[in-house]
């Protein structure tokens, strides 16, 4: 967890820059209430607090899961609008795309391929092709040869992904997060890799 620095307050601020002082005649004045160099001391304070709080606020929204004010930077960076995340939406929209768009640089084991579309609240499993294929593993599925079976990686969705029977119109085959999860996995899948989506 984050730790934000503590922000004191404004008499408290102006007592830390006092004891920062020499001790003397010239700054007894440091610690009397009311005396001119007291108020002096708590106009330096309320800067300090002002400089404070922009540094909490900063530590803060630099984080892509808290941010505000610079989804703009974020979405920049990581290279939203793109052809599969749109960066439109409310601001928890757009943080989760940014979070998205992080989540899947490292996507490699069918695991990774998991747990980012956790991220769109989607339950899939995913497994290599030749379990499905060469080794017999059921449902099975036919592929070309053993060499395109192992390149295979087997997506599928467990929960109920679209419209089911009776139907209401128009028909949407699928959800709208499962076309964004599909266009991700597609540039994310390693390059010799190819995805097969099994509908169950």
């Amino acid at each position: 967890m984050i730790k934000y620095p503590i922000v004191l307050t404004k008499s408290q601020q102006a007592q830390t820059i006092a004891n920062y002082l020499p001790t003397g005649k010239i700054f007894a004045a440091k610690n009397i209430i009311g005396s001119t160099l007291r108020k002096l001391l708590l106009g330096f304070a309320n800067e300090i607090l002002r400089v404070d709080e922009i540094i909490a606020l900063f530590r803060r929204d630099t984080i892509p899961d808290s941010t505000e004010y610079f989804l703009d930077e974020w979405e920049a960076a990581v290279g939203i609008p793109d052809s599969c995340l749109t960066g439109l939406g409310d601001s928890v929209q757009r943080r989760l795309e940014i979070l998205i768009k992080l989540a899947g640089y490292g996507v490699q084991t069918a695991q990774d391929f998991v747990d980012l579309a956790a991220k769109f609240n989607i339950v899939i499993t995913a497994e290599g092709g030749a379990n499905r294929g060469i080794y017999g593993g059921l449902p099975a599925i036919s592929f070309g040869s053993n060499k395109e079976a192992r390149f295979t990686l087997v997506i599928t969705p467990i929960d109920n992904i679209g419209e089911a029977f009776t139907y209401t119109f128009p028909i949407t085959f699928g959800t709208q997060d499962l076309a964004t999860l599909e266009c991700l996995f597609q540039k994310l899948k390693p390059a010799n890799v190819q995805l097969y989506y099994e509908n169950v």
